[in-house]
């Protein structure tokens, strides 16, 4: 657990450290602007306000509220599901909130976003490393989830959810298996005068 608690912070870092960057240095160039690779990967300052999505983002009620529960989830997972997840889930985790927790920090203190990586081929989207952390953590953690942790998890849940209370006598003379008491699973050899 404490392993995870450094990644959370130390990806939390480089993130709150790229953007004083941008605000401090990327902001005061000719145009706010650096082309690292010309037409594909430019340093471009802007400052996210979060009106161009409306409730999505900012500091609206809405995505607050979400964003906790967000959280929330990812610390429950890291926390009491940590024996449960494998090394690159738990790591990917970690990615969402740092990125989770850069975003907001930076909206509940600043009322915008620094925003600096711009990607020509993407189109006029600009975003920052806690954008990267969370696409990055979004993506395993569908990869993970559909096709290896969520299987146990969707079995654990349809379980809760058929646990059912069986109407009083439908399972009298039944064994564990389902089956009547004196009946046998096929795999048994049971031959009368044996």
């Amino acid at each position: 657990m404490l392993a995870d608690l450094i990644l959370t912070m130390a990806l939390l870092a480089i993130d709150q450290i790229t953007k004083c960057w941008a605000v401090h240095v990327l902001a005061a160039l000719p145009n706010g602007a650096v082309p690292v690779v010309e037409g594909v990967f430019h340093l471009v300052y802007a400052e996210n306000t979060g009106e161009n999505v409306s409730f999505l983002r900012g500091r609206s009620a809405v995505m607050l509220i979400v964003r906790v529960l967000q959280v929330a989830l990812a610390v429950y997972l890291l926390v009491r599901q940590r024996k449960k997840l494998a090394p690159i889930t738990r790591a990917a985790l970690c990615f969402f909130l740092a990125g989770l927790i850069g975003n907001q920090l930076n909206y509940l203190l600043f009322d915008f976003v620094p925003d600096m990586i711009y990607l020509p081929f993407l189109g006029t989207v600009i975003f920052n490393v806690a954008d990267v952390w969370v696409l990055f953590a979004m993506v395993v953690l569908f990869v993970r989830l559909a096709f290896f942790e969520g299987r146990d998890l969707a079995d654990w849940l349809s379980a809760k959810l058929s646990r059912k209370k069986a109407p009083a006598g439908e399972n009298a003379g039944k064994a564990e298996n389902g089956l009547p008491e004196n009946a046998h699973s096929s795999g048994e050899d049971h031959v009368a005068g044996k």
